[in-house]
């Protein structure tokens, strides 16, 4: 790098000149500290919200569907803050495990909370309690009861992926660590 006044060398992100005493300005001072400042935590996070975001997508628009088998289901009871004022108790939440074949012939296994007004009825005459699921066929582990997908939260995580994403390529914003001048 050279100063700009008197065009001796000088040292990289100086801020005056040793030469001649005058101040570099903006444009030498920042040639020198204009290191990138990105964000990994951030771009990391962007990311991932966007593998999530596109395969939630892709289950609703690609998926396919089976029929699974209920295996199992539990009660699930969510307290929330104080002991009276507050209480979000649901008894007519319950957590249902399933199980389908894919098209590879492959079993696979998914659950899924959610609240059934009537509660859930136990299956009459050992009859097998069945519900639809969709699946991507490239990767059955990713599914969901059939009705349950909806596009909207998917655009919204791929927005805030992108803008976390962005922010993180400039600079912008940083996760888990303060920018130091």
């Amino acid at each position: 790098m050279f100063c700009t006044h008197c065009g001796k060398q000088i040292r990289e992100g100086a801020r005056f000149c040793p030469s001649c005493g005058r101040t570099l300005g903006i444009a030498g001072a920042a040639a020198g500290q204009r290191k990138s400042k990105r964000s990994i935590p951030a771009i990391l996070l962007g990311l991932l919200l966007l593998a999530f975001a596109v395969s939630q997508m892709a289950l609703g628009i690609i998926g396919s569907t089976a029929t699974a088998v209920v295996t199992d289901y539990e009660r699930r009871i969510h307290i929330g803050p104080g002991q009276d004022e507050g209480n979000t108790r649901d008894p007519t939440r319950y957590e249902v495990f399933y199980r389908f074949t894919a098209t590879d012939g492959k079993e696979y296994t998914g659950s899924v909370t959610k609240s059934f007004p009537c509660g859930i009825k136990a299956a009459h005459d050992d009859a097998l309690q069945t519900l639809a699921v969709q699946y991507l066929p490239v990767i059955p582990h990713i599914n969901a009861p059939d009705g349950d997908i909806n596009l909207l939260p998917g655009l919204s995580l791929l927005g805030l992926a992108a803008l976390l994403f962005a922010l993180g390529v400039k600079g912008s914003i940083s996760i888990g660590y303060k920018n130091r001048r």
